[in-house]
C-alpha cells in the first residue's frame, strides 16, 4: 500500500512539474517576438525571410519596410544585393508597382542616363536574346553579374542564365 501511495506521489509531482514548465514555455513562446509577428498576420516562411534582412525579430517589429520586403521577395527578378535600392525608390515612388521598380533598379535606369554607364557583353546579349530573352531581360542579367567576374564565354553565359532564377544564392567564384 505504500508502494502504491508511493508511485502515485510521484506521478503526480511529476504531471504538476510537466503542468509548470509546459506554462512557463507557453508564457516565454507567447511573448516572444516571433509569436508577435505571427499575430500581425506573417507566415513562418515570410518571418525567415524577413531575419535575413534583420538582426533580430524586434528590428522586425519596429521596421516600417517589412511589409514592402515581402512583397519584394515575391517578385519574379528580385536580387537580395538590391534590396534596399528597392525599398528608397519605392518609398520615393509609391505608384509605380514592384515588379516595374525591381526591373528599373535591375537595369540601373533608377540613374541619370550616361552617368552609370557599364560595358555590355555583346556576345551574351546577343546570346540570350537567341535564347528568347528581351534585350531589357539579357541586359539586366549582364548587369547583374559581378565586375570581376571574368571568365570564358561558356561560364559568363552560365551566371548571366543564373540569373533567371537566382533567389540570393552567391556566384562561383571565377
Amino acid at each position: 500500500m505504500k508502494k502504491r501511495k508511493k508511485i502515485l506521489n510521484s506521478i503526480i509531482t511529476i504531471s504538476i512539474l510537466i503542468f509548470i514548465i509546459s506554462i512557463i514555455f507557453y508564457f516565454v513562446y507567447i511573448n516572444s517576438d516571433f509569436f508577435k509577428l505571427k499575430e500581425l498576420g506573417y507566415t513562418e516562411k515570410e518571418i525567415l525571410d524577413l531575419r535575413k534582412y534583420f538582426n533580430d525579430d524586434k528590428e522586425i517589429l519596429e521596421s516600417k519596410d517589412k511589409d514592402i520586403i515581402i512583397e519584394l521577395i515575391k517578385q519574379k527578378y528580385y536580387i537580395f544585393d538590391n534590396n534596399n535600392k528597392y525599398i528608397e525608390y519605392y518609398n520615393e515612388n509609391k505608384d509605380i508597382e514592384l515588379s516595374e521598380i525591381i526591373s528599373i533598379i535591375n537595369t540601373n535606369r533608377d540613374n541619370d542616363f550616361y552617368t552609370n554607364i557599364k560595358d555590355t557583353d555583346i556576345e551574351i546579349l546577343d546570346a540570350l536574346t537567341a535564347l528568347g530573352y528581351s534585350i531589357v531581360e539579357a541586359q539586366a542579367a549582364i548587369q547583374s553579374i559581378p565586375s570581376d567576374f571574368s571568365m570564358e564565354l561558356e561560364d559568363r553565359l552560365k551566371a548571366a542564365l543564373k540569373y533567371f532564377s537566382w533567389f540570393g544564392s552567391e556566384y562561383p567564384k571565377g
